[in-house]
């Protein structure tokens, strides 16, 4: 975690804005895609239509569901085309399903998954 604080890499996030120790215990306890996709998001690498336009990999930076100009990291998280809303209640149901298995409390579930909703 020191390479990546003393990096100066990290995108729109500030330093004091990243809970060092469970990014750690998230990095501890995942697959290598997974850290792969912890590390891009940290340093705001999401391949975003701005990120993509900078890696010159397209012509554009507009989001390809929405088309909306200047696609980044937050609007992959809250784009509000229609298509979005269906993928994000398939993720909640997933979530909700592996909650249970993993024995979560009732009222701490339904916690999480009343506070995504939002």
């Amino acid at each position: 975690m020191e390479y990546w604080k003393a990096s100066g890499r990290l995108g729109r996030f500030q330093q004091e804005d990243i809970s060092w120790e469970a990014l750690g215990r998230a990095m501890k306890d995942s697959t290598a895609s997974k850290k792969r996709f912890i590390i891009k998001a940290t340093m705001d690498e999401i391949a975003s239509g701005k990120t993509m336009l900078r890696r010159k990999q397209w012509t554009h930076d507009r989001c390809p569901r929405c088309n909306e100009e200047g696609e980044d990291y937050a609007h992959v998280l809250l784009c509000h085309h229609p298509e979005v809303g269906d993928i994000w209640d398939e993720a909640l149901k997933k979530l909700t399903i592996w909650l249970n298995i993993n024995h979560t409390r009732p009222d701490l579930a339904k916690a999480i998954i009343c506070g995504l909703r939002m």
